[in-house]
């Protein structure tokens, strides 16, 4: 049997950790019975500022080391590969458009190391297969903050703090539903930090596409 995917045969397809299951506004992960679309308690009670995550994936095995090999080692190959499957998973559930398309920013000595930023690399794709606007100048991260793996979530986002800015002197976001791109959602912090700050700067909605999102617990 023919898989609808042309990179993967049927069986590949089938095995990947796709998100299925997830609360409808941040795209956290849900057990694999769960059969309605719910809330989960934290957007019930404390919801972010943006509208909607939208992720094909749970951060799971092979998902998690394909993500790794592209973000700290420079497979490019498995980049492109990943934008691709958010491509045509936006396509086939999605169809409220953005305006915008924004990466989210790497520090200036982060991208000295890593050699690109891998928010930014994934948006181009999605811009050029989707055939969206992207600005890549509007944000950007003015403080190197400490990596964020060991941090719970409020050390997170205090970890976040003043790490961005925007500078938007043409009003470009004035108006402007946005899509904020980046490579995995853990706490949320990094993007609604960033989606706070769009909001400010005046566009009038943001949602957040992600290549894969990570069980809270």
């Amino acid at each position: 049997m023919k898989s609808t995917n042309d990179d993967l045969c049927l069986e590949c397809e089938e095995s990947l950790p796709w998100l299925k299951h997830a609360c409808y506004r941040c795209g956290l992960p849900f057990p694999k019975d769960t059969k309605i679309s719910v809330l989960c308690g934290q957007c019930q009670s404390s919801p972010p500022v943006f509208d909607i995550c939208i992720s094909p994936f749970v951060y799971e095995h092979p998902i998690d080391q394909l993500i790794s090999h592209y973000k700290f080692f420079g497979k490019l190959y498995a980049g492109r590969f990943l934008s691709q499957q958010l491509a045509n998973f936006l396509q086939e559930h999605y169809i409220s458009w953005p305006e915008l398309i924004i990466p989210v920013p790497l520090h200036p000595k982060g991208m000295r190391e890593r050699g690109f930023n891998q928010a930014l690399e994934i948006a181009r794709d999605l811009s050029f297969i989707l055939k969206l606007k992207i600005n890549s100048n509007l944000c950007f991260c003015v403080k190197q903050k400490t990596s964020q793996k060991k941090l719970s979530a409020a050390q997170r986002k205090k970890n976040l703090e003043h790490s961005f800015a925007i500078e938007d002197p043409k009003q470009l976001l004035k108006g402007k539903n946005v899509a904020l791109v980046d490579d995995v959602v853990t706490t949320m912090s990094t993007v609604n930090t960033l989606s706070k700050l769009l909001l400010k700067a005046g566009a009038s909605s943001v949602q957040v596409w992600c290549l894969a999102r990570t069980d809270r617990h």
